[in-house]
């Protein structure tokens, strides 16, 4: 068997990674940003937005960007699962996102049909 360096750090990069890396901050940071706007967007469509408010508006921009974000960072990563490049993290940001738009969208044609 032979023992060389590039062997070892061949094989040890096979094995997934653990851990919060430098390439799972960002995409973390936006699946959380997303899920942040589909809270507010459930709050915002069971309470009910004014006419006039536009706070439904704001969780369809807050989506919208935690989506593209998480595209954007789902097309520059390196890797698939468990390789610290967020990947997962990203998927979650684009879905959230999707939905956190969905949810404001929802708010906000409820909105113009009780004005």
């Amino acid at each position: 068997m032979n023992l060389n360096a590039t062997t070892f750090l061949a094989e040890a990069a096979a094995d997934p990674v653990y851990g919060m890396t430098s390439g799972r901050i960002a995409p973390t940071l936006a699946a959380v940003l997303a899920l942040a706007a589909v809270v507010w967007g459930a709050v915002v469509l069971a309470r009910g937005v004014r006419a006039g408010s536009n706070r439904a508006l704001q969780v369809i921009a807050l989506g919208a960007c935690s989506a593209a974000g998480g595209a954007l960072l789902w097309a520059t990563a390196d890797g698939g699962p468990g390789t610290g490049n967020g990947i997962v993290a990203s998927w979650a940001a684009v879905a959230l996102g999707l939905l956190a738009v969905v949810l404001g969208a929802t708010a906000s044609a409820r909105s113009r049909r009780a004005a």
